[in-house]
């Protein structure tokens, strides 16, 4: 499902975001990498992709799909990302694209996960190790999308030009907020 929506159904490219060569794109919820390569052969070897994922079965699959499509523009930050710098249980599910920092999330079944230790920065963090310029930002990081924005400083959330998001019901969060 996750090819489907990133390369066929093309989810993160909605009417009016459009990548050029050279751009600069965040990926937060790399899972196995499907949308960082197809961003990394938009953006080009001028461009570059900064793909976050904490899971480290995911993130190999990362670089295993960045190497078949010979592409070198993808750089590979294996963190989470949320509101706050530390480390985090990090609950893997044995569908990738459903793994998450929350032990609840839009009310899953939850027993098929196991449970690691990760790192995990905060946005504001990240942000300042990024260029100036973000020209897209693709979230889809199973919940913790609230507290990124929730802590994301106004400078920094200037500094990218386009978001497209996958929302998570989180008990406690309330998605309007994040509009």
């Amino acid at each position: 499902f996750s090819f489907y929506e990133c390369g066929i159904r093309q989810d993160y490219f909605p009417d009016g975001i459009d990548l050029m060569p050279g751009d600069t794109v965040l990926d937060l919820g790399g899972n196995f990498g499907a949308f960082s390569v197809m961003a990394a052969q938009i953006v080009g070897a001028e461009g570059a992709v900064h793909c976050f994922e904490p899971a480290p079965q995911s993130q190999q699959r990362i670089r295993e799909n960045a190497r078949r499509n010979g592409i070198d523009n993808i750089h590979l930050h294996p963190v989470a990302v949320g509101g706050e710098s530390g480390t985090i249980r990090f609950h893997t599910h044995t569908k990738s694209a459903l793994s998450s920092i929350y032990d609840e999330l839009d009310g899953r079944d939850m027993s098929a996960v196991s449970t690691i230790e990760v790192e995990i920065r905060s946005i504001n963090d990240v942000m300042r190790d990024l260029p100036k310029v973000i020209h897209l930002a693709k979230i889809d990081c199973e919940g913790a999308e609230h507290d990124i924005f929730q802590e994301i400083t106004d400078e920094n959330l200037a500094r990218i030009r386009a978001i497209v998001m996958e929302l998570h019901n989180v008990p406690g969060k309330v998605n309007e907020r994040l509009f």
